[in-house]
């Protein structure tokens, strides 16, 4: 117990409800009483509703500290020794305890120096929270909240407030319909137990110790599900998560061994602990997990599910659109809504946003065959490239919906026509007339094969056309109706037909086709993953 805690027991207050129903004076001669400044009164409803605190004592004063607009004092405490620094657990924890004094507070320092567990978590973005949940107050990073509008944020909804004020961050750095777009909290993050705040400190971290020429990037993949049975084995003689691992363990032989070492971020629906201490274990570089979903309750309002269940249903047995699609059926509900993922929503998402670049490879049927000739990072770097893929396919079909989704990106932004690079956008379109003779391009099927693609994170997702076609191709239902074999426009068709809008060819061109890379996709699910 803190010794805030303790304070509070011998004024006579030994749970949250007497200081929850105390009045503002109360609670300021409380605080008083307790040695702390008048200002922190209302974090300590927050710290005595999470008494079996997670935090140290100067944990919660270095975040008060911040929330307010002071500096934190230095620690009380000597530095650990590098003995008790050994093991991961307690490097996690150390860099979490020493945020750095000279950031500046912003909602993402809010988010990253929470402390590490439970509810404890939900002071660090109370302030955004609040003003999410429609509270009378400022949204501006250290405003001190009336006692009702405290209770309120606490009370409002049964998930960590942390949430909230992510999607509340991101909608205000110019990504409008966010919340609706991810399925607000419910749907597509799913905080629960995740400790991101911890991570994104933990990513941080890990980037503030880069010398100045190392660029900030990371291993992406997103692991299929494993807790549905034989539905989601699909022929494999190992579970899914055991796919993850093998890639990860690949990387670590054929890339990170090498020098060019870099974390590693994964997504998963249902992993275990066990099963992310596995995948962890497989490498020595830091491995991060978020969990994310892609039911029914990730579509976004603006969609009808009705024409989407009605679309999908009778790829999945019984109609059931949490289980996998039936052999042969070309593609479900998940797999729909993962390309719809990964379309945009990738580039907002709280893990993946701290970097500069991504590299993306599929976690189950996909190899790293060859050892890594260079650092792909550091060689996006030095040539300008911005987008990096490995293959080109052409069996998509053409898509009435995205065609449509781009006409109306270019009528209501005229700076679209005049960003698109007709060199980019070539390979990617036929022409074709109209009724009235009138000619026009329409998405030909072909598109970057991007289960592998490097990406320089800023660009997709600091754009405000990249994110209005987005809106503009999901609102038309794209991502789950349509003519192509997938039954709908899939991330790579929606990458290639972006990709035009974003970068240029000239007089460098900033695509960049890695054939050099040994990567192969599709492969036998139990081919082996690397050679010593």
């Amino acid at each position: 117990m803190s010794q805030y805690a303790r304070a509070l027991q011998l004024n006579g207050v030994h749970d949250s409800e007497q200081l929850q129903s105390m009045d503002r004076a109360d609670l300021e001669a409380l605080t008083e009483n307790c040695n702390m400044r008048p200002g922190h009164a209302l974090r300590l409803r927050l710290w005595h509703a999470a008494h079996s605190f997670a935090a140290s004592d100067y944990e919660l004063m270095q975040i008060a500290s911040r929330l307010n607009g002071h500096r934190p004092s230095p620690s009380p405490s000597p530095s650990p020794s590098p003995a008790v620094l050994s093991s991961p657990a307690t490097r996690a924890r150390a860099v979490h305890a020493a945020p750095p004094t000279s950031e500046p507070i912003t909602d993402t320092a809010m988010l990253s120096y929470g402390a590490a567990e439970g509810q404890v978590r939900m002071l660090d973005a109370l302030p955004v929270a609040a003003a999410v949940s429609a509270a009378p107050v400022s949204a501006a990073a250290g405003a001190l909240l009336t006692p009702a509008a405290a209770i309120a944020a606490m009370r409002n909804a049964s998930i960590p407030t942390t949430a909230k004020a992510f999607i509340s961050m991101v909608e205000r750095q110019g990504t409008p319909d966010f919340a609706a777009a991810s399925g607000g909290i419910e749907g597509m993050w799913r905080y629960y137990g995740e400790n991101t705040a911890r991570d994104i400190a933990r990513i941080r971290a890990l980037h503030r110790t880069y010398p100045p020429n190392k660029p900030r990037g990371c291993i992406f993949i997103l692991g299929m599900p494993t807790h549905c049975g034989q539905a989601c084995v699909r022929g494999n003689k190992h579970e899914q998560s055991w796919n993850v691992m093998k890639m990860v363990e690949c990387f670590e032989h054929q890339m990170f061994r090498r020098g060019y070492r870099y974390p590693v971020v994964i997504y998963h629906e249902d992993y275990t602990r066990q099963q992310q201490a596995a995948i962890a274990a497989a490498t020595d570089s830091p491995v991060f997990f978020l969990r994310v979903q892609f039911g029914i309750a990730s579509l976004p309002p603006y969609l009808n599910e009705g024409r989407v269940r009605a679309e999908v249903a009778g790829n999945h047995l019984n109609g059931d659109l949490s289980q996998p699609h039936l052999p042969g059926k070309h593609h479900g509900f998940g797999y729909r809504t993962m390309c719809r993922f990964f379309a945009a929503l990738i580039f907002q998402s709280p893990l993946v946003r701290e970097f500069d670049y991504y590299w993306r490879v599929d976690g189950g049927d996909s190899r790293l065959l060859l050892k890594s000739p260079f650092d792909l990072f550091a060689r996006m770097v030095e040539k300008g490239w911005r987008y990096g893929y490995r293959s080109m396919s052409d069996d998509a079909a053409p898509s009435p919906a995205m065609d449509a989704a781009r006409a109306a990106l270019e009528a209501q932004h005229p700076e679209a026509k005049l960003a698109l690079d007709q060199a980019l956008l070539a390979p990617f379109v036929q022409q074709l007339s109209n009724a009235a003779g009138l000619s026009h391009s329409a998405y030909n099927g072909k598109y970057y094969y991007n289960n592998f693609e490097v990406a320089h994170v800023p660009t997709f997702r600091d754009s405000a056309l990249h994110w209005a076609f987005f809106l503009e191709c999901d609102r038309r239902h794209a991502f789950f109706i349509g003519p192509t074999r997938k039954n709908g426009v899939g991330d790579a068709d929606f990458r290639s037909l972006a990709v035009p809008y974003l970068l240029k060819s000239q007089p460098q061109s900033q695509v960049h086709d890695f054939q050099e890379v040994g990567y192969m996709h599709p492969v036998p699910w139990d081919a082996g993953y690397w050679a010593p």
